[in-house]
């Protein structure tokens, strides 16, 4: 297997860590790994496993789902002190999430 390890661009701001898609070169298939590196001397690296096809099929790869991780999210951020984000932001951002997780299910 020819992994590519790919950094991802984040949505306009400075991130506080390093995010890296981890997937086969030449496959068109969803990635199964992400790692997260924190920008810090001598980081921890944290991956993230996908889940790959149905948990009933043989073969399967058991990992966290898309809605797994914004269910995470939404939780977060309903529960997180809203920092410099507005609580109206963050309630609209918590809206989409959850009509996000709606029609993937």
């Amino acid at each position: 297997m020819n992994l590519k390890y790919t950094e991802l661009t984040v949505c306009g701001y400075s991130p506080i860590n390093r995010i890296v898609r981890i997937g086969e070169e030449t496959s068109g298939k969803e990635c199964l790994f992400y790692e997260v590196e924190p920008d810090i001397p001598h980081p921890p690296v944290f991956r993230i496993p996908f889940q790959a096809g149905s948990r009933e099929d043989a073969g399967s790869y058991t990992g966290v789902t898309n809605c797994d991780l914004l269910e995470i999210v939404a939780d977060r951020l309903e529960y997180s002190p809203p920092g410099d984000i507005s609580l109206k932001r963050i309630a609209s951002a918590v809206e989409h999430i959850r009509s996000a997780i709606e029609l993937l299910t």
